[in-house]
């Protein structure tokens, strides 16, 4: 009984996702569009950004964002610092107003990822899970937020006043996302989805 209602949810789900994100883009494309040019210019490179991201049953997947950083460097390892050097202030907006993952409009319109479900990490921050934690924390598919992005709202200001971002990360900020992450799993519940949705604009908003 419970997986058959688990499975209703998961269809429910992904069927709000697919009207919602085609609305939204309908609506958004002229600043789609308008963002991914300014992308280019600030940055001088394309104006989309990929990331292999970790997503549903393990697989790997490439997540985009507008391009807010100029140049390449072997140091992107998915733990963003706003401080960087290389974010452009065109970028440093973006981040803050998290704009620059409107195009994961797209990934949940495709089915790559949904509105709500957990972050999904690089495949380097999610080796150091044990098996079952990796399991269920992929159970389902990565989403643009989760309680845990609303907790760590302000992460990159949190990390870019540390000694070292990545052991902190890696320490004190991923495993409770993960925490959060797998009791959001737990409980599954379309409500909870709307919930986190409406205090992630709230939050913006205020």
């Amino acid at each position: 009984m419970n997986k058959g209602k688990n499975l209703y949810k998961i269809f429910i789900k992904h069927l709000l996702d697919f009207i919602i994100s085609l609305v939204l883009i309908i609506i958004i494309f002229p600043l789609l569009i308008f963002l991914f040019f300014i992308s280019s210019f600030s940055t001088k490179e394309f104006g989309l950004f990929r990331q292999e991201r970790v997503g549903i049953r393990g697989k790997v997947f490439y997540l985009y964002k507008f391009r807010s950083m100029k140049g390449k460097s072997s140091l992107d390892n998915g733990i963003a610092v706003l401080s960087n050097a290389r974010v452009t202030k065109l970028g440093r907006m973006l981040r803050k107003s998290h704009l620059d993952e409107l195009p994961q409009l797209f990934q949940v319109l495709l089915g790559e990822m949904s509105f709500v479900g957990p972050r999904p990490e690089v495949p380097a921050v999610m080796k150091i899970l044990d098996q079952e934690d990796f399991i269920k924390s992929t159970s389902v598919r990565p989403g643009l937020l989760s309680p845990a992005s609303l907790k760590y709202i302000n992460e990159e200001e949190i990390l870019s006043e540390t000694d070292d971002p990545k052991d902190y990360y890696l320490n004190k900020i991923f495993p409770d996302k993960v925490k959060m992450n797998i009791d959001y799993v737990d409980s599954l519940s379309i409500k909870k989805d709307i919930n986190i949705l409406f205090n992630y604009i709230k939050i913006l908003l205020t």
